[in-house]
């Protein structure tokens, strides 16, 4: 598995944890529909309570180790290097590290899913079963895997990984569609 970006893992392992292994890294109001991003650390063998607020879809991204997202007693699923999970908003979960975890929790303000509440509580996508996509940049030596797509969740239009080949360049560009 590709490492990732050395000078991002810096930036996290710098953030001051809390006593639950909560590091916040971004607090609402500091960036555009984001309302909060941290970033987790959980020893093995303990439970800390999902952070959401009504309106928020929770989305988690395991960096190491393996943990767990448990709603309602009846969903569960893993998260573990490359898995991007996402919570319905308003759904109690729980966060439950058997083993020590690392992750990195994004709370977005989206309001009710766009599914007529069809779909699980909880969904799971996995990197390493994902295939890898070219981007929109004139570079072979840059693709994605698209964890969640538009049209779920109100506000997110992708969810993905991209991925630097060594000597890979992105020349400087922007979004029409952005913020």
């Amino acid at each position: 598995a590709a490492a990732y970006a050395p000078h991002v893992l810096a930036h996290l392992s710098r953030a001051a944890a809390d006593a639950s292994g909560r590091a916040p890294l971004v607090s609402e109001g500091q960036a555009a529909y984001l309302n909060a991003l941290a970033m987790y650390r959980l020893s093995a063998n303990t439970r800390e309570l999902g952070r959401q607020r009504p309106g928020e879809t929770q989305l988690y991204f395991g960096l190491s180790g393996r943990c767990a997202v448990a709603a309602g007693g009846e969903e569960r699923e893993e998260i573990r290097r490359g898995v991007t999970l996402l919570v319905r908003p308003g759904a109690p979960h729980e966060l439950v590290a058997d083993e020590a975890c690392e992750l990195v929790a994004a709370s977005l303000p989206s309001g009710s899913w766009l599914d007529g509440a069809t779909s699980p509580v909880l969904l799971a996508a996995d990197d390493e079963k994902l295939t890898s996509q070219t981007t929109a940049h004139k570079s072979a030596l840059l693709s994605k895997r698209v964890h969640f797509k538009r049209g779920l969740v109100p506000g997110l239009m992708q969810a993905s990984i991209a991925r630097f080949e060594p000597g890979a360049i992105c020349e400087l560009h922007s979004h029409a569609s952005a913020t």
